[in-house]
């Protein structure tokens, strides 16, 4: 976790561009992306419900 937050602290202060669309996201991190959208994420989800949660995820890995 350090060492992304490190990271996502150098995007952002070197002018990188808002990681804020979950597939920008995932691929800037895709590890721990998976990582917390499993842990959130039910079997049975519709659609909608799983774009929430991708959408959350990439909330979480900012205020982490």
């Amino acid at each position: 976790m350090a060492q992304f937050q490190l990271r996502l602290f150098r995007h952002y202060n070197n002018g990188g561009v808002p990681l804020y669309d979950p597939n920008e996201m995932e691929a800037f991190a895709p590890a721990l992306f998976t990582q917390i959208l499993k842990s959130i994420l039910n079997t049975g989800m519709s659609k909608d419900r799983q774009d929430t949660q991708r959408k959350r995820t990439v909330a979480l890995m900012h205020i982490q």
